[in-house]
């Protein structure tokens, strides 16, 4: 059987193969490169499209690396935010939690520094306050058995105010 004559047809239509590449959207001038997943314009960082380009074309455009190599630089993997604010009211803010923050760290503190109860163990206490026209009596007693663990008095005018 004579070779030249047969003729082989295959399972599926042949289609020509698609040379792609990378471009800016942004400014079609700068530098293409062969397709990559997930890149951006090596030159303004801006979104790439998919162009079609001859096998010539193709095969002379560098990869996303060699342009990267050639630049001198690594891909970047910084990320900034905008974050646009009155900043009056925030600095509001920030003093309103400035002053809750500072009244919790000394409540705190007073929990680190009771000491429990000498008769029942406790450290659960109650402070009392008692106002007077020249002074202010505070008297600490512990929640279960009402032992009174300190009395401390403190004046409502400073000396010399009068």
């Amino acid at each position: 059987m004579d070779k030249s004559n047969v003729t082989i047809k295959p399972d599926r239509p042949v289609t020509s193969k698609k040379y792609l590449a990378n471009c800016c959207m942004k400014n079609p001038n700068h530098q293409m490169f062969k397709v990559t997943d997930g890149a951006r314009c090596v030159e303004c960082n801006g979104l790439v499209n998919v162009k079609e380009v001859t096998m010539d074309e193709h095969y002379s455009l560098p990869t996303y690396t060699e342009l990267h190599k050639s630049r001198n630089e690594k891909p970047s993997k910084s990320l900034s935010i905008s974050v646009d604010m009155n900043t009056d009211k925030m600095q509001l803010k920030l003093r309103a939690i400035e002053k809750h923050v500072g009244a919790l760290a000394d409540e705190l503190d007073a929990i680190d520094n009771t000491e429990p109860c000498d008769r029942c163990g406790c450290i659960k206490t109650e402070t009392h306050t008692l106002y007077s026209s020249k002074t202010t009596y505070e008297t600490m007693r512990c929640s279960e058995c009402g032992l009174k663990i300190s009395e401390e008095e403190f004046p409502n005018r400073l000396e010399g105010s009068d």
